[in-house]
């Protein structure tokens, strides 16, 4: 957890933060075997985002790893802070686990496909 809050505040995806009110952060491990870092934001979010549709009349599907993906969208929220034994920093950037976050990333995708004949249906599990 440790390396990756430094190279994250090395690259300036997250700042020091001085929030009373920080989420937690838990360490989840991928199908890789790779930890991903996750911040619980089920307090501030207290929001469901609506299940999807089943998706039946796909001819083919196609799925896509999009390794940090979140993190190539800014944004400076202080309701982003995250609380760790080295301290409480916030987000520079997008980051997966905030409501709005789906949504937002979902609104760029059509950028990434353009020309592309494709319907989007976004799901993130860590």
């Amino acid at each position: 957890m440790n390396k990756q809050i430094d190279e994250m505040l090395h690259h300036g995806i997250i700042k020091e933060s001085n929030r009373d009110c920080a989420s937690p952060v838990i360490m989840c491990k991928k199908k890789g075997g790779q930890l991903c870092f996750c911040c619980d934001y089920r307090l501030p979010n207290n929001v469901s985002l609506p299940r999807l549709e089943d998706v039946d009349s796909l001819g083919i599907l196609s799925t896509f790893d999009i390794m940090n993906g979140y993190w190539h969208g800014s944004r400076n929220s202080s309701s982003s802070a995250f609380v760790t034994p080295e301290g409480v920093n916030q987000w520079t950037r997008m980051t997966f686990g905030k409501a709005s976050a789906p949504a937002s990333f979902q609104h760029l995708l059509p950028q990434v496909l353009n020309g592309l004949n494709y319907q989007i249906v976004f799901n993130s599990v860590c």
